[in-house]
């Protein structure tokens, strides 16, 4: 098989299955996600089109896991099948090495670590101040938009109970509100019907064919006012404001801005260094991630065994849990990120170096691997000694 074929080859159903496990991975962990969102946005105005941009605000940050975690399954899976197949075995006959069938997914691993690079320092922290936004705006509207008929409902000083709430939830019948006044009186409104009417800053409830009672002071009940109206504008207590700023929270702040070194108020150096020391082990991770997942396809090739593919797939949740780990004991104990963070990367890079290095030797399973591991590092001790008495 030429050379340009095999890469062409490689690179196609890498990229296949690369997608394909994006895709399917996406729609398992938003699916999960659609659930909590819905629960949050329904009652709301347009409440499918409020769930549909939750969602979108998320996807960043499912992507970010997913790219490493695609391509390193991708790479096993396409290896495993030529290995399995002798596919391999005819290539490395005919004199090419592992190193170059691997070289498509070097080549690969070096693409998605710059696409990883624009999904985790820009896109995922716009996607999660988009989604904290999106929820602020969610939880600010006023609560009639989740009011049950006949139930009275409490909101600041407003007690409301509203008889029939029509299918389109901003036109009501039958509505009773008692407010409580600053002067320690009353305001009673009632009315046969009402609809609420959206503004720029806050909703108004209309209100129709009703009367008012006002008791100015609870302690001279003739201190009072009435009246009947036709249309009546009710304000809500609850303003609708501008959310905050973005970047007051170190996992808003884009990779380009954690360079200046500013610490977002209400957070600490420490958090802030561990959140830029985590993104960048995560976007580093695509550059290993194939060749690891190429070298475990090689082990074991003559079986197909389930077993394995499961632990290639725990090794991986296995390290991002490490890392995960790592970034909050940074952020709580204040130890430096060389030390709670990047040893993992480097454990799981160096482990890649040295299967790749194992098998380019001799190809063997994982078993025989690692017991040759164990057995060089044993000999250490002998071999120090037998120099020293040699002296």
């Amino acid at each position: 098989m030429p050379l340009k074929l095999l890469d062409r080859y490689v690179l196609r159903r890498t990229l296949a299955t690369i997608l394909m496990a994006i895709g399917v991975g996406l729609l398992v962990l938003l699916a999960a996600r659609f659930l909590i969102v819905f629960d949050v946005s329904i009652g709301s105005k347009n409440g499918l089109s409020v769930a549909a941009q939750l969602l979108a605000s998320f996807v960043p940050h499912y992507l970010a896991f997913m790219l490493p975690l695609g391509l390193y399954l991708a790479s096993y899976s396409v290896v495993r099948s030529l290995a399995v197949n002798s596919e391999l075995a005819i290539l490395q006959a005919s004199g090419i090495s592992l190193a170059r069938i691997f070289a498509p997914l070097a080549v690969l691993g070096i693409g998605m670590t710059l696409v990883n690079l624009l999904v985790v320092g820009w896109l995922e922290p716009l996607g999660r101040y988009s989604y904290r936004g999106l929820i602020y705006k969610i939880e600010q509207e006023s609560f009639y938009l989740k009011a049950r008929d006949a139930t009275f409902m409490k909101a600041g000083g407003q007690i409301v109970l509203i008889n029939k709430i029509q299918d389109d939830r901003s036109s009501f019948e039958n509505i009773f509100i008692f407010e409580t006044l600053a002067t320690g009186g009353s305001k009673t409104t009632t009315a046969a019907r009402g609809e609420l009417v959206f503004t720029e800053r806050r909703p108004i409830l209309r209100l129709y064919d009703g009367h008012q009672l006002k008791i100015v002071s609870p302690g001279d009940p003739e201190q009072r006012q009435q009246m009947n109206f036709t249309d009546l504008n009710f304000p809500l207590d609850e303003m609708i404001t501008a959310f905050r700023p973005r970047g007051d929270d170190e996992q808003e702040l884009l990779l380009s801005e954690f360079l200046t070194g500013a610490v977002p108020p209400g957070t600490s150096a420490e958090a802030t260094a561990a959140e830029f020391n985590h993104k960048l082990v995560i976007i580093l991770s695509s550059l290993f991630m194939p060749i690891l997942g190429a070298c475990l396809a090689v082990l074991n090739p003559r079986r197909r065994n389930v077993h394995q593919v499961a632990g290639v797939i725990l090794l991986l949740i296995v390290y991002h849990q490490l890392v995960e780990f790592g970034t909050r004991l940074v952020e709580k104990t204040g130890i430096s990120p060389l030390i709670g963070i990047w040893p993992v990367f480097a454990v799981f890079f160096g482990a890649t170096l040295y299967l790749f290095h194992a098998i380019s030797r001799r190809p063997g399973s994982l078993d025989d691997l690692m017991s040759d591991a164990v057995q060089r590092i044993s000999d250490v001790p002998a071999r120090v000694f037998r120099l020293r008495a040699a002296e």
